[in-house]
């Protein structure tokens, strides 16, 4: 006999919110779905009519996909670490908006997706499965970029181990001012052949 897992549906987590925060889901600037028990397994299209939403919290559930959240026309700040996400996708309905993209600890091999986020100034996706250099060259197409976090992707504990991790980083991204949590200093970009 299967046992069927069990799930918060979006929508259950909004009623949720509401009933906690005292806040109509689709007026509130900031959505704190985090944490659901039980997890929440799928994203849905209920998100998209959160229109006065600027920073979603989804972290901390048991997200399989990033889906479609078009309609979400002022949304900044979207945080999906500690899910379940193989791919970063769906999201050209906020590629002009979103400024902060947060899906650190899920299981992303690729950055393939992220180049469309043009206003996009904070990347942070540490432990996932990077690995490649044309992930990171990938975000180069950023124009916005001013924060990186990529801390526990075995691309960054191999190069970070040869000492030449920020180097390598900071020739391909020269307009980063935060790596890895750390301040990007003038002495890196000139050994990075930058300035």
């Amino acid at each position: 006999m299967s046992r069927k897992t069990e799930a918060t549906s979006c929508t259950e987590a909004l009623r949720a919110f509401e009933q906690k925060s005292g806040e109509s889901p689709f007026t509130a600037k900031h959505l704190k779905l985090w944490f659901q028990k039980p997890p929440i397994m799928d994203m849905t299209d209920v998100l998209s009519k959160c229109k006065e939403c600027v920073q979603l919290s989804l972290s901390t559930n048991a997200i399989r996909r990033i889906d479609s959240i078009s309609g979400m026309d002022k949304l900044e700040i979207l945080s999906l670490s500690r899910n379940n996400i193989r791919k970063i996708e769906n999201l050209s309905g906020v590629a002009g908006t979103l400024k902060e993209l947060w899906i650190s600890y899920n299981h992303i091999d690729s950055t393939h997706g992220v180049e469309e986020l043009t206003s996009l100034k904070v990347f942070c996706a540490g432990n996932n499965k990077i690995d490649k250099w044309p992930e990171i060259t990938r975000l180069a197409t950023l124009p916005a970029l001013e924060e990186l976090y990529l801390v526990g992707n075995p691309i960054e504990i191999r190069e970070s181990e040869s000492k030449t991790w920020r180097t390598k980083v900071l020739k391909q991204l020269p307009k980063l001012k935060k790596l890895d949590g750390i301040p990007v200093t003038v002495e890196e970009l000139e050994a990075a052949g930058v300035l």
